[in-house]
């Protein structure tokens, strides 16, 4: 049997937006547990579920 954690972020650590402030900080800090967690959960896997928005008009991620 293989044993996963599976997290879940966004992009607004990488592209803020006006009163993304939250949202922002937990994304970044979603990405810093995930790194450390891999590190120190080897050989269980860790891994993190990034959504995108995509602007249909535009094609801009």
């Amino acid at each position: 049997m293989t044993t996963g954690i599976v997290l879940f972020g966004g992009r607004a650590k990488d592209l803020p937006y006006p009163g993304s402030t939250t949202g922002s900080t937990i994304n970044g800090g979603v990405t810093g547990l995930v790194n450390t967690l891999t590190l120190e959960l080897a050989p269980i896997r860790v891994n993190v579920a990034v959504n995108l928005y995509v602007d249909r008009g535009t094609g801009v991620i």
